[in-house]
This record gives structure tokens, C-alpha cells and sequence, in this order.
């Protein structure tokens, strides 16, 4: 008989051993997925390590579902990120374990025909050569920010890089910050490499082709995985290069689920495991990452504005349209006459216009005329949007048809304020009824097919104006774009939080970003309509200067020692009554004050964020500030905090 310690994948408290003894007749791999009997349940666990024979009475295991599931490396950073995220094992490991069957379908990628137009080759610049030199020999255990504005030649530097990887027989992987941007880079990826196998890895994949990828993967013959965060915990046989696009994007954040982990956090971690060239590509780098770079933590490398003895890529026209000087109602789309006008012109060219709009639906809330209130969710107390034919809340599942009269004083009097896509799309169409214009959102983007037949009538000029939310700043590598526009800049959510301008400013850079690339006429023009044309930010967005930017907030950020120069937890609470909640937050506020009393932490007093009460839970934050990264302060929050309690290290938020 042998004896094995397995991480049974199920939340086990924090503070408890996070591994236990079973027995087996036959020899077990390390990582080998099994079937256990835990508690009463049956559930999957990983063979951890062999273990000598304990002195209390042990259970078999059950069956031994595939062997060798995971791989050493895997294990070591699933244990890295439980640590740092101060979460259980076996929710980690649970990650590493997507669902798999007996049965394969390939999904190695395939262009279609519409796609296989010969790719134009252009001429590497010294700044690239030499780009490509510096990663190529750069130390394995330090990680690369590339660096550079819009059609810098990011791209071109990375496929170089993985390139000389695949000579030598390695294989990479490019992590992108959402589903939807993968159809540009699928395409980009395979005409570039047409002989390699290239795999795109994502959530939506059936069982089938998840069991076909993780094989292919592991046996090192797949190639090139383009994925989202989730790819961070593949079994590659023999990794050599991670690039992580768009290393600033919220959406590299896990904040749906724990553990609460960033791509960028986890690819520093598999540097060192997996000894890799990690390269973080930005054209408006996180200041962690710029405060990184600086301290020799990370290598920089910056590329200036793309130019060739044929062609030089130029810096899109941006103005300012003054709203003050529009009169409109509240319930209005403002279109100025800068806008009305350039959308006009662009028609004529037969060219595109992308208009961002940060919000869903047809406008900001509703709002009835004769009792003054807003009509809410009754789970959350959150404000419906109107979309499509519903009113619904974004924050849970509640939807219901368009009510006839007001819910609580039966008037007929409902009005939209405020605008989302939905409405700027109305207000367009009665503007210029003969242009072909659609929205989208991420949750239009969630099916591959869908991607495919936006991108594709875009390719078409079957779309003469894309109305959408923040997925249309990102990604988009169209020459036939010559205007962008956001209809009000001031109107954005989030002002309240320390990452506001940041986001907000990194936003329209990427905005700029879609226009002037190659191949296009280089006469775009971005179109930022606001109340505060004198935003000092603004003349950073003129001159495209991310770095004066930088500069100036990470010196604010050191005066109030926020990140990056403190490490930041929020630690949430749920609960459905709003008196236990307050007795069970100031119970853990009180305990980490008198625990952390000494260290180089501070603790602010409890507080309700921006949102107070979703799903009928009412919850509660508590925040840490500690420029002291120690063991010490880890194992304080993991023994004081609950398990119930929400803990996100590195939080992007503080509301």
C-alpha cells in the first residue's frame, strides 16, 4: 500500500492543512487528478506528493481520474498564488482544472478564405532590431515593458521574439485582456505563422477541444497559445515566451471570483518558475509597471511612433468640442457640430466612425416625472438601465419588460435620462438615416461568431458607424477608421476612485490609438466632446506624452502612498442583514488595529462603497494600506479575516 497527500479541490479555511492522507494500491504521479471521498462528497483532488504511512486510519482513493493532470510547475505556482492571495489551495488548483472528457476535437486555428489575403511584410526599424536584441537576451528571471504609442511596431517586436523561440523548438504565449479582441490577433497570428500549430484558449471551449488543446499543449506540439488570463495555467512543456498585451487593462484582474489574482502578477510568478522571456506590452503602461521599470525590476523598452524611408505614422488630429456652448435637454444625445459635421465627411469618404460610449442600454437611468424617484432593483437598490425592449439591473439577474406606469406612484410620466449605447444609436440614425450603423458591448462580443461578423463587416465597409462601450477603444487594426468621437468625456464612473484619471486618461489614448495606423491614410481624427475643454489632461492626450502623465500621478501616488508605492487590500463583506454586518466588519476592524498596530500598515474604518447592496447583501470594505511586505502581515489578515470575507490583494478599486 502507498500513501499519498492530495489537495482535495474544494475551499478548505485558510487556516487548516490544505492537503490530506489517502491510500492507493498502484504508484501515483505528482499532479495525477483523482476522484476522493471528502466529508460526504465525492470530489476531484491532485496527488500533491508521496508520503509515508500517518498513524490514523485513512480513506482509499476512489479512482484515478487522468494521471499526470498536472504538471510540477503547475502545482509550484498554483502554491505561489495561494500564498499571495491568501486564498485556499484547492480553489487555486481549481483553476488548473478545467473540464475535460474522454472525447477530443481539435482546435487548432484555421483561416477562411476572406482571411488569407498575402500580408504586407514591412521593413524592421533599428528601434524594433534593437528591441528585439534586448529581450532576446535578456535575463529570464526579469521581465521586459515594451513600450510605445499606436502603431509603434509592438506587435511586429513580439512576433519576432516568438519567432526565435519557435526555431529552438519552444513554445509562447500571448495573454489578451478580453475574448473579443482575439479575432484581429487569431488572424494576425496564423498569417504570420501559417505552418505553426496555433491554439486559442478560452472559457467557452467545449469540453472537447479543452481535452484536444491541454493534450497538444503539454506534449509541446502546439505552438503559440493566444488566450486570455486563464492561459496562465496551461501545462506547457517547454515555455519560453509570455507576452501580456495591453498589460494596463482592467480586465487582466480577476475580480469576479477567487482568488482575485492579476495576469500581471501571475506571469512575474511563472518568470521564475518557468525561466521565460515575459514581456508586458502597453502603449499606456500601468505605473506599477513604469514605477517597475524604474527600479530595475522590469527591463524598458520604448519604441517611438513608426517610421520607415516609405511612410511615417502620424499622430491623429484631436479637438475639443466645448458642450457648454450646446444647449440640451437632460434627455438628449449632444452632438455638436464639430462631430455632426466630421461624421458627415467621413460618410462621404466612405470611411468609418467609432463612437465610445461608456454605458450600456438607452440611457443612464429612469426617472419618473411627477414622484421625483428613479426607478431601482429591488435586490440591489441600484438604478435600472432601459435596454432593448427591458429595464434591468447590471449587477444581478433582475429584468423586467418596459412597466407601463411608475412602480411607485402609478404615474405615466417615465423619462430616460442620461444616454447609453443603445440611445446614441437612436439619435444617429435620426441624424443620418442612410448610414449603416450597429453597437456593441461585451456581451454582443461573448460568442466567437459574433466577433467574426462585426469584424468582418467592418472589413466590408458594411458598418459606416460602431457605436460601443470600452471594448472598441481596444485592439481594433482597421486602415479604413478615420474618426473616432466620445459624445461626453466628463460623464464617465469611477471619478471617485485614485485610478480614475489613469483609466479614464488611458482610455482615450487608446481611443486616439485606433487611427493612423499603417496601411491607412494617416488624415484621422479623434473628436473628445466635453464641458472642461481646459482639462489639463487634455494637452497630454494632444501631444501623446503617457510618460509626462506618469510622471506627474506617480508623484501624487507617493505623497498619499498609494500603490505603487504601498501594497492595497480591500477585504468585502456580504451580508443580507445590515446590523450583523456591521457588528461582524468593526469585530475584524478592531482585531487587524490591534494586530497591526506596530507594522508600517495602516487601516482605514469600514465604509460602504459606490454600490451598498447587491443580490439582496448588503456589504461592507475594509482597507489596508502596508508598505511592509511580510510574511508576517500576510498570515495576520489570513488568521483574523473570516473565510466568508472577500479578500483581494492588489485591488484595482478601493470602492
Amino acid at each position: 500500500m502507498k500513501y499519498f497527500d492530495i489537495i482535495p479541490l474544494s475551499k478548505i479555511s485558510r487556516n487548516k492543512p490544505q492537503f490530506f492522507t489517502y491510500s492507493s494500491k498502484e504508484n501515483l504521479e505528482i499532479g495525477t487528478l483523482l476522484k476522493i471521498s471528502f466529508g460526504r462528497k465525492k470530489i476531484q483532488g491532485i496527488v500533491l506528493k508521496e508520503t509515508t504511512r500517518p498513524i490514523f486510519k485513512i480513506k482509499p482513493i476512489s479512482k484515478v481520474v487522468k494521471s499526470g493532470f498536472l504538471t510540477s510547475k503547475q502545482i509550484q505556482l498554483a502554491r505561489q498564488i495561494s500564498t499571495y492571495y491568501i486564498t485556499s489551495l484547492g480553489l487555486v488548483i481549481k483553476q488548473f482544472v478545467p473540464k475535460t472528457t474522454k472525447k477530443e476535437t481539435s482546435c487548432y486555428l484555421d483561416l477562411e478564405k476572406d482571411d488569407l489575403e498575402k500580408e504586407v511584410s514591412l521593413k524592421l526599424t533599428d528601434e524594433q532590431e534593437s528591441a528585439i536584441e534586448k529581450i532576446t537576451k535578456q535575463n529570464t528571471n526579469t521581465p521586459s515593458l515594451l513600450f510605445g504609442p499606436a502603431s509603434a511596431g509592438k506587435t511586429e517586436v513580439i512576433m519576432k521574439v516568438m519567432l526565435d523561440a519557435i526555431k529552438k523548438n519552444k513554445q509562447c504565449l500571448l495573454i489578451i485582456p478580453e475574448i473579443f479582441l482575439s479575432n484581429q490577433e487569431i488572424i494576425r497570428y496564423k498569417k504570420r505563422f501559417p505552418n505553426e500549430n496555433i491554439i486559442f484558449f478560452h472559457s467557452k471551449l467545449k469540453a472537447s477541444e479543452t481535452t484536444f488543446a491541454l493534450e497538444k499543449i503539454k506534449d509541446g506540439s502546439a505552438k503559440i497559445i493566444i488566450s486570455t488570463r486563464i492561459g496562465l495555467f496551461l501545462p506547457f512543456k517547454n515555455l519560453l515566451v509570455v507576452a501580456v498585451d495591453e498589460e494596463q487593462d482592467f480586465s487582466h484582474k480577476q475580480w469576479e471570483q477567487t482568488p482575485r489574482y492579476h495576469a500581471r502578477t501571475v506571469a512575474e510568478m511563472i518568470t521564475k518558475i518557468y525561466k521565460t522571456k515575459t514581456i508586458f506590452v502597453s502603449s499606456t503602461p500601468s505605473l506599477e509597471s513604469i514605477n517597475k521599470a524604474r527600479n530595475n525590476k522590469y527591463s524598458l523598452i520604448e519604441l517611438p511612433r513608426l517610421k520607415t524611408t516609405k511612410f511615417e505614422i502620424q499622430k491623429p488630429e484631436i479637438i475639443f468640442p466645448d458642450l457648454k456652448k450646446l444647449y440640451t435637454k437632460r434627455t438628449d444625445v449632444p452632438l455638436s457640430e464639430e462631430l455632426k459635421k466630421s461624421i458627415k465627411e467621413t460618410l462621404q469618404k466612405k470611411k468609418i466612425t467609432l463612437i465610445l460610449v461608456p454605458r450600456r442600454g438607452k440611457s443612464k437611468l429612469i426617472y419618473c416625472t411627477d414622484c421625483k424617484k428613479k426607478l431601482v432593483c429591488p435586490s440591489c437598490n441600484l438604478p435600472l438601465i432601459h435596454e432593448k425592449n427591458h429595464y434591468k439591473c447590471i449587477h444581478c439577474s433582475f429584468k423586467t419588460s418596459s412597466p407601463a406606469s411608475c412602480p411607485n406612484c402609478r404615474s405615466f410620466r417615465l423619462k430616460d435620462i442620461g444616454f447609453g449605447t443603445e440611445g446614441v444609436v437612436e439619435s444617429l440614425q435620426e441624424e443620418f438615416s442612410s448610414a449603416k450603423i450597429e453597437f456593441v458591448d461585451s456581451s454582443i462580443f461573448e460568442k466567437m461568431s459574433d466577433q467574426k461578423k462585426i469584424f468582418k463587416k467592418l472589413k466590408n465597409s458594411k458598418i459606416d458607424i460602431l457605436v460601443g462601450t470600452y471594448a472598441i477603444a481596444k485592439g481594433f487594426d482597421i486602415p479604413e477608421i478615420e474618426l473616432v468621437a466620445t459624445i461626453n468625456a466628463d460623464n464617465w464612473a469611477g471619478q471617485t476612485d485614485f485610478r480614475f484619471d489613469e483609466r479614464w486618461l488611458a482610455n482615450l489614448f487608446q481611443l486616439s490609438g485606433r487611427l493612423n495606423r499603417a496601411r491607412s491614410s494617416q488624415k484621422g481624427k479623434c473628436i473628445i466632446q466635453t464641458y472642461n475643454p481646459e482639462n489639463e489632461l487634455y494637452e497630454i492626450l494632444q501631444k501623446q506624452d503617457w510618460l509626462k502623465f506618469a510622471d506627474e500621478e506617480i508623484d501624487t501616488r507617493k505623497t498619499f502612498l498609494y500603490p505603487p508605492f504601498s501594497f492595497m487590500i480591500r477585504l468585502t463583506l456580504k451580508q443580507i442583514n445590515r446590523e450583523t454586518l456591521s457588528k461582524k466588519v468593526n469585530k475584524v476592524y478592531n482585531e487587524l488595529s490591534r494586530n497591526l498596530r506596530r507594522s508600517k500598515t495602516s487601516i482605514q474604518v469600514p465604509y460602504f462603497g459606490t454600490i451598498q447592496k447587491t443580490r439582496n447583501k448588503w456589504e461592507k470594505h475594509i482597507l489596508i494600506k502596508t508598505t511592509s511586505f511580510t510574511s508576517q502581515t500576510w498570515r495576520t489578515i489570513s488568521r483574523v479575516v473570516p473565510d466568508e470575507w472577500i479578500i483581494d490583494i492588489d485591488s484595482e478599486s478601493i470602492f
